[in-house]
């Protein structure tokens, strides 16, 4: 009876430490979701690998992990909505992650509130399109995956229209 007792006050912790743990868990998940349309050609296709609010963060080794996951969903399309760059943390995770998938598929991005808190949106965007990245900014393009005419639209964050070019000195005022 005692050693009953003491697995129990050994479990009651591990399995209240798990739940935490599950519940609060923000590292990296893939979240699949298929939508289904008549714009889209019967028996055909489109994988598309969303990303958002990486914020330079380094995965693992080089971004390793994170890059695995992407490559083993077979994307079509890569779209980055935004927080790639942070305005806190160098670049350096961003171009290990756009070096890393850059072949994988065709990659569009917009930018996010950090990219411009950061004071450096040119240089941001320099360096995206360093790596092939179609950056849209309050525009589309019409492109064609496996048959399908698609439509990718981009819209720029609100602080860009806010604030208009980041000038420090500007917002340091308000």
């Amino acid at each position: 009876m005692i050693k009953k007792h003491k697995y129990i006050r050994l479990l009651i912790p591990i399995i209240i430490v798990l739940i935490t743990v599950s519940a609060f868990y923000n590292g990296l998940t893939v979240k699949t979701y298929t939508v289904k349309t008549e714009e889209i050609n019967e028996g055909s296709s489109v994988r598309i690998v969303l990303l958002s609010d990486l914020h330079s963060i380094i995965h693992g080794n080089d971004q390793g992990p994170l890059i695995a996951k992407i490559k083993q969903q077979n994307p079509d399309l890569i779209l980055l909505a935004g927080d790639i760059a942070d305005d806190k943390t160098q670049i350096h995770g961003t171009r290990l992650l756009l070096a890393g998938i850059q072949d994988v598929a065709p990659i569009y991005y917009v930018t996010g509130n950090h990219e411009y808190w950061s004071w450096n949106i040119a240089e941001i965007l320099d360096e995206i399109r360093k790596f092939g990245v179609t950056i849209l900014s309050d525009e589309y393009v019409e492109i064609e995956i496996n048959g399908n005419n698609l439509v990718i639209a981009g819209i720029e964050d609100p602080d860009k229209r806010k604030y208009g070019s980041p000038d420090y000195d500007q917002l340091k005022s308000m």
